[in-house]
């Protein structure tokens, strides 16, 4: 079980490095809540997912993952994840700035019978608009 949750969340960070979002209902599910997303209680399911892998890939191109860690135990999955790309989009009503940033995320997955249902994460926002120079 623990191999298939960890595929699971690869599936998901492919999607949001890809923006491949066709299979989505695959590994997402009808209630997954994000609890990361600015409006965490407004959407659920995989047009909630879809809809933060959209905000992200609008906001920045050149997007990586890098998954540095991944623990499982159980129904829940830790990743330890560096992230970067280019700030080319609108992000927080800040104008693109060009600049690149570099962010250490750690993201915590609940997967129920082979989908994600629920999803917390921490980031580094302070260090990445420092980066991107949104912040003095």
């Amino acid at each position: 079980m623990s191999l298939s949750n960890i595929a699971v969340v690869h599936k998901a960070f492919q999607a949001f490095q890809s923006g491949c979002l066709e299979q989505a209902e695959d590994y997402i599910a009808s209630d997954y809540l994000n609890h990361a997303a600015p409006d965490a209680s407004e959407g659920q399911g995989a047009e909630e997912f879809k809809a933060s892998v959209e905000w992200v890939r609008g906001a920045f191109s050149e997007l990586e993952l890098e998954v540095k860690e991944l623990l499982c135990t159980g129904e829940r999955v830790v990743a330890r994840v560096l992230v970067s790309g280019r700030h080319t989009g609108d992000y927080l009503d800040f104008a693109p700035t060009g600049k690149r940033f570099f962010a250490e995320h750690v993201h915590f997955f609940r997967i129920r019978q082979g989908k994600v249902v629920e999803h917390h994460m921490l980031r580094d926002d302070l260090g990445a608009m420092t980066q991107l120079g949104l912040y003095p």
